[in-house]
């Protein structure tokens, strides 16, 4: 750790890829307290009879999952309950039905001549085949963050790997990247044989862990209420004469990396302070934007900012700072930092703006 942050270089010299992304999920309170016991199936830290009933109904899934033989058994389930759109949910089932349109299946209904596949040339194109034997399938896993070396199935199908993969893939976020890479897989075969247009390997793997984190995040801005807006555009409003105006927005960017950015203005709408920047880690949406608003107030009070009214567009977040609500909880590490950087400050008020309204941060961010 070096000020607060993860230092990258050293966990991936010490750890494997898979430990690296986990760690990376952890935020680093700055102002760290007694260790102390937290329930980890809640947001709050706190231990609760619903959710320790859930997870025991998911661990109960997930034994069903490796011992179960049918097809569109536990493995649907855990696919249809995923936080993947309804698109590649669907995908999904056809690929555990033998029911997308590779050339063999094709063939086999009547049409089409050729079972050669069209991206490599070097074998019958089947299910098995186009996801994952031809030869470019095979470097997507390889190079891909699940770091999977592609062996002969022999007798084993598509829905049986699928199957297996499910019982050994515990943390959902790994398996959501599984069927996005699978479905990139897809879509690339489509935009050769109908388009001419190669995507490079190395693309796909970036579109799809971007996609993924992307999409887990707009779930959880819904969710969370982070961007929770009345109906029409709002925009933002310059503070009283005499005051100065904080906006602070996060930004879940490409390959493991949060964007921050902050603007300070004053009542004629004058920036008198703008910053921006980059974090590694791979951090839910209102703790990326706790730790947005944790630098951008450490760099307005090094600039000499002691009274200012702090706006952000993430709901919970500025609940609980108004409320000086501590959760058991690593969002709740951040809030602690927060509120003792306020400690410095002589008036921070803190506001909640929707998101039309915090746009220059956000660009920024």
């Amino acid at each position: 750790m070096s000020n607060g942050r993860w230092n990258l270089n050293m966990l991936q010299d010490l750890f494997l890829p898979w430990e690296v992304e986990a760690i990376m999920t952890i935020p680093i309170a700055r102002n760290v307290g007694e260790d102390k016991w937290a329930w980890n199936w809640t947001n709050h830290g706190g231990f609760t009879v619903k959710s320790a009933y859930y997870q025991a109904m998911e661990a109960k899934k997930t034994q069903a999952t490796s011992t179960s033989k049918s097809v569109g058994g536990s493995i649907w389930k855990r696919l249809w309950h995923s936080s993947l759109p309804t698109k590649i949910k669907n995908f999904g089932w056809r690929v555990l039905h033998n029911g997308i349109a590779v050339k063999a299946n094709l063939l086999y209904r009547g049409m089409g001549e050729d079972r050669r596949c069209p991206v490599c040339g070097e074998g019958d194109e089947t299910i098995k085949h186009a996801l994952t034997l031809c030869r470019d399938a095979r470097s997507i896993w390889r190079l891909s963050p699940l770091r999977m070396e592609i062996q002969e199935m022999e007798d084993e199908n598509v829905s049986q790997w699928c199957e297996k993969l499910a019982a050994t893939i515990v943390q959902e976020s790994w398996w959501e990247i599984f069927w996005n890479l699978l479905w990139g897989i897809w879509l690339r075969r489509n935009a050769w044989i109908f388009k001419r247009k190669q995507v490079s390997v190395k693309d796909l793997i970036d579109k799809a862990m971007r996609f993924t984190i992307e999409y887990q995040a707009a779930k959880e801005s819904v969710k969370d209420g982070l961007r929770s807006e009345g109906p029409g555009k709002k925009k933002w409003h310059r503070p009283r004469e005499g005051s100065l105006k904080l906006n602070t927005d996060a930004a879940v960017l490409a390959g493991g990396m949060i964007g921050f950015g902050g603007v300070v203005r004053d009542s004629m709408g004058e920036v008198r302070l703008a910053c921006c920047g980059r974090m590694d880690g791979r951090f839910a949406p209102d703790i990326a934007e706790a730790m947005a608003i944790r630098e951008v107030l450490a760099i307005a009070g090094a600039a000499g900012f002691r009274e200012i009214i702090l706006e952000n567009d993430c709901l919970k977040l500025i609940s609980q700072l108004k409320k000086h609500v501590l959760e058991n909880s690593s969002f709740g590490n951040i809030v602690k930092d927060i509120l003792d950087y306020v400690q410095a400050f002589n008036v921070v008020s803190f506001n909640h703006i929707c998101r039309s309204g915090n746009t220059v941060a956000h660009n920024l961010a």
